[in-house]
């Protein structure tokens, strides 16, 4: 794993290219209760604000939103 914190990645919501961040504790356990995934290390959140876009690296059609309870 990389020890990357941001990275600049397309965000299908904002629909232009956004710094992304890592997920959260909180948002990571959301994402493994609410979609099943098992494995989120590739998971990144949009930086945007009111964005709440969380994307899998490297497929933009995985893409998911959080609630907005996540709003930064």
């Amino acid at each position: 794993m990389t020890n990357e914190v941001e990275r600049q990645r397309h965000c299908p919501t904002c629909k232009s290219y956004e710094q992304h961040r890592h997920l959260t504790p909180e948002e990571d356990a959301w994402l493994r209760k609410t979609e099943g995934e098992t494995y989120t290390h590739d998971w990144w959140r949009c930086k945007k604000t009111g964005c709440r876009t969380l994307r899998k690296h490297g497929v933009e059609s995985r893409n998911v939103q959080l609630p907005e309870d996540f709003d930064d």
